[in-house]
């Protein structure tokens, strides 16, 4: 990874660790804007890992370098906070394009599995897995399930739609009930699936 970045002039690797515990002490002392971490680094779980350098330096973006394509993989490190998700075999230029997106502060997630839960989605549609309660939404709930997607707070989204923190605490009472969801994550997975949000750039 250092000699894959080195060329690049925008981006300066500050450090490196192999081991969970030593992850999270190198970050809380060198403060770097985004770290990535590979799925297998040992010590932790990567669900671990995000949450104790979530919880060491705030602020901190997490890029998830996996060869994991598993979707619930994908949704469990997305709720625990990272900000990127590339597999291993996505060529360098995806992989870099990955931390200056979530640099600027903004999720990416590989095509590949943007696709894979687009595709899932569908094929539980067609099957009549999946009802279609989305179109009982009104228009601002609509307006607000991306939002709530992509991690904003009740004071957040009020400040963007120019309601207050209660209103959206009551949408977002209703969109979970409509669409019979019980999380964040579920959240996430449903509006990633249905193309509400887009991680991919």
């Amino acid at each position: 990874m250092s000699l894959l970045l080195h060329g690049e002039t925008d981006i300066e690797v500050v450090g490196e660790a192999d081991v969970g515990w030593r992850v999270v002490r190198t970050v809380q002392v060198l403060r770097p804007d985004v770290v990535v971490v590979d799925s297998t680094t040992p010590g932790f779980s990567v669900a671990d890992i995000i949450r104790d350098l979530k919880e060491a330096v705030a602020g901190v973006a997490v890029v998830v370098l996996t060869a994991n394509d598993d979707e619930g993989f994908l949704i469990e490190t997305l709720a625990t906070g990272a900000m990127g998700f590339v597999l291993k075999w996505e060529d360098a230029p995806m992989i870099i394009q990955a931390i200056r997106t979530v640099a600027d502060g903004q999720k990416f997630i590989c095509p590949i599995m943007v696709s894979k839960l687009t595709d899932d989605f569908l094929a539980r549609l067609q099957m009549g897995v999946v009802t279609e309660p989305y179109s009982t939404l009104s228009a601002r709930e609509r307006e607000v399930l991306p939002l709530l997607a992509e991690g904003g707070t009740n004071q957040e989204i009020a400040a963007s739609i120019n309601v207050s923190p209660h209103t959206v605490a009551t949408y977002r009472k209703r969109i979970m009930l409509t669409l019979d969801l019980h999380s964040r994550a579920e959240i996430m997975r449903y509006a990633l699936r249905r193309g509400l949000i887009d991680m991919s750039s």
